[in-house]
């Protein structure tokens, strides 16, 4: 009895065979995906975490479990990497350090509203109320941003600005009495008459010797040989 052979032949040359085949390419896809598992796991873990014992149970865990312990690394490992959990603490940093300069009263630092024209706490001024559209401007604001309006300033800081003018002048000429002086400093000193006595000369060129006044020996005086 004839049998027909099959049209089509199995890769292995029996179904056996065939089965080890794909077992074998089966495995190598299992364990190069659990090769990759472990390695991107621990990339992974080191951006996120500076704790080697962390890093150590990350690995170990997709080691041990192949793509189930992958699956539960991807649960359990922190939402943020280190670049992005400092990049928002410097968010937040900022954000909190405008809000602390912007909606905190110079004077007592209590929290204040944006469109607070004075403090509610210490009756400080804070800022300045627009004389068209009453919008708060800051003190140092020439003009009103909103309506355009240009401020005038105020009596006080007129006045202010003129002290501070005057102070100025009189600072500058209190210098010019401290010029004279050094001027005076620096001419040649005039000798006075009376700052050395002249001495009369005795005969010969030669200075005469000092004598105590009163007459000695003349008349009237006392002759040193009469004791």
């Amino acid at each position: 009895m004839n049998v027909t052979a099959p049209l089509i032949s199995w890769p292995g040359g029996s179904p056996e065979n065939t089965g080890i085949i794909i077992g074998v390419i089966l495995a190598a896809y299992v364990i190069a995906l659990w090769l990759t598992a472990v390695i991107w796991t621990a990339r992974d873990i080191r951006s996120r975490a500076h704790d080697p014992v962390s890093q150590l149970v990350a690995v170990l865990m997709v080691l041990a479990l192949n793509l189930p312990g992958w699956v539960l690394y991807r649960v359990l490992r922190p939402p943020l990497t280190l670049a992005e959990l400092y990049d928002r603490q410097l968010e937040e940093e900022t954000l909190l350090r405008d809000l602390g300069e912007a909606l905190a009263c110079p004077t007592c630092s209590q929290s204040v509203e944006e469109d607070y024209l004075v403090c509610p706490h210490c009756a400080t001024g804070l800022k300045d109320a627009c004389a068209d559209c009453d919008k708060a401007l800051s003190f140092a604001w020439r003009a009103c941003p909103w309506c355009g309006v240009t401020r005038t300033p105020e009596p006080a800081v007129v006045e202010a600005e003129a002290e501070v003018e005057v102070d100025l002048l009189g600072l500058a000429e209190s210098v010019s009495p401290l010029e004279e002086l050094e001027a005076r400093r620096e001419e040649p000193a005039v000798s006075s008459p009376f700052s050395k006595r002249e001495r009369p000369a005795s005969e010969g060129g030669r200075p005469a010797q000092w004598r105590p006044p009163g007459p000695v020996g003349g008349p009237g005086g006392l002759d040193p040989g009469s004791k």
